[in-house]
């Protein structure tokens, strides 16, 4: 899989041992195994390489919640490349309360087939490297960033596969259609804006005795180019004449909010949110109606919920879709503040934040609770 290894580039190695070097365990005892998580196994493997190249561990996961479907993706594909890249020798042993959501989703993954078990390689790499799986109400497709994938008929290919996945489980057409547009576009601005494969897992979970329908979306991509990139390069470009004289909302824009960049809102952050405006595009003299087009399926989505809990992370910068920051003004832009205003203000901080734990990972994760008559 493609860039896999950038998810060690920024992270420092840090020794999480917790009975010395020879036994050489890590124990993961927060409540939530969540990136937090991720980012200490992160550290700890990249310890073991550099400093004391030792090749051999066991993770001790104490959670007794898994975050999203999201982190368990991050983490078969931690495993995926250590035990590949490098002979790395690992197990692990997932402690899950088996009443909850989370273990649902747990079952379904890579990860559980070897929970506190030998990870035989060839079985794992046949596993992960499998282009789709479909099992019960699981769908799993692994979208390779080739040029054929992203100028042919992949993504329509892709849209069919999930559709019908997605008649299985009695939705109505509408909010079928809405959400595998969303995962489609999620996946195509993936694969166009980034050099990295991308990794789609869609949960549908029905509980029959409370009457609801589970919903969750999970697109991960690892790669050091964020979303927004582009922009801060335009941005920076003497000479714009090559591109669209609508991204001038972007500069008029950059004025503003620069003058209120701190250490909880940067040039990353800006440029994130940048990315989801009406016709901003860093495609030379293109025509693309821009970024709206997603958020405003995904405020769709959302409408439909009961509950749902929606993010992107991004580099270093994290954004939450709330349902009271997702409308269009009159413009046509989205503010992603109480104000909703783009040009002049910058976004609510319980809605764009700077995210610590920055391991060069885009993801998308979108959670419904779809609520039956």
């Amino acid at each position: 899989m493609l860039k896999i290894e950038k998810i060690f580039e920024k992270v420092s190695s840090k020794n999480h041992s917790i009975d010395g070097y020879i036994n050489n365990k890590i124990r993961i005892k927060d409540n939530m195994f969540s990136i937090k998580s991720i980012y200490k196994i992160v550290e700890h493997l990249k310890w073991m390489r550099e400093e004391m190249h030792i090749f051999e561990t066991k993770i001790l996961i104490d959670s007794d919640y898994i975050s999203d479907q999201a982190i368990l993706t991050l983490m078969e594909t931690i495993i995926y490349f250590v035990i590949n890249e490098w002979n790395f020798k690992i197990t692990y042993r997932f402690s899950i309360k088996e009443n909850v959501l989370g273990y649902q989703i747990f079952k379904k993954s890579i990860l559980f087939k070897y929970n506190n078990r030998k990870i035989v390689v060839e079985d794992y790499n046949f596993e992960y490297n499998k282009e789709i799986t479909i099992e019960g109400d699981h769908f799993r497709k692994l979208c390779k960033n080739t040029e054929e994938n992203r100028k042919g008929k992949f993504i329509s290919i892709t849209m069919d596969e999930i559709d019908i996945f997605l008649k299985c489980f009695e939705l109505d057409n509408e909010y079928r259609n809405e959400l595998a547009e969303v995962i489609v576009e999620i996946i195509d601005n993936a694969l166009k804006h980034s050099e990295g494969d991308c990794i789609l897992n869609l949960n549908l979970v029905k509980n029959d005795y409370h009457k609801y329908k589970y919903v969750d979306v999970a697109v991960v991509v690892i790669d050091d180019i964020f979303i927004g990139k582009e922009i801060i390069e335009y941005i920076n470009k003497k000479d714009k004449s090559e591109y669209s004289e609508k991204n001038e909302i972007v500069l008029n824009a950059y004025e503003n909010h620069k003058k209120s960049f701190n250490e909880k809102y940067n040039m990353n952050s800006f440029a994130m949110v940048s990315a989801f405006q009406k016709y901003v595009t860093t495609r030379k003299m293109s025509m693309n109606t821009g970024g709206t087009g997603l958020t405003t399926l995904i405020n769709a989505l959302i409408e439909k919920s009961t509950y749902n809990f929606c993010y992107a992370i991004s580099g270093n910068t994290n954004l939450i879709f709330k349902k009271e920051f997702l409308n269009l003004n009159e413009e046509g832009l989205i503010g992603f503040n109480e104000e909703n205003n783009y040009i002049e203000i910058i976004p609510n901080e319980n809605v764009v934040s700077i995210n610590k734990y920055d391991m060069n990972v885009n993801i998308y994760n979108l959670q419904f609770i779809l609520k039956e008559n």
